[in-house]
């Protein structure tokens, strides 16, 4: 038997995750991408994580502690919705 994985929706410590996992991060304006997480730092709870969200390059990677995690959502992201001449994808 695998790993017990939380119900999307479930907001997730750093200390939680492992580096490479997907999770849903939330961006600086509050909205939910799909992101991996390419880093780790600390320990308990000082542990804060970095996340690349996909579809974006590393200039806008962040660093995150506390809950701004949550397990990847198993349905598929909606379709992308123009904003200027970028694509920006909403996670829920």
């Amino acid at each position: 038997m695998g790993p017990m994985v939380p119900p999307p929706g479930t907001l997730l410590e750093p200390a939680e995750v492992q580096i490479g996992a997907l999770v849903d991060a939330r961006d600086d304006p509050g909205i939910w991408y799909r992101a991996r997480v390419i880093d780790k730092t600390g320990r308990g709870a000082r542990t804060s994580v970095t996340v690349r969200f996909q579809r974006f390059n590393q200039k806008h990677d962040r660093t995150r502690c506390g809950r701004l995690l949550r397990p990847k959502t198993l349905a598929a992201p909606p379709a992308a919705k123009r904003v200027g001449a970028a694509a920006v994808r909403r996670v829920v």
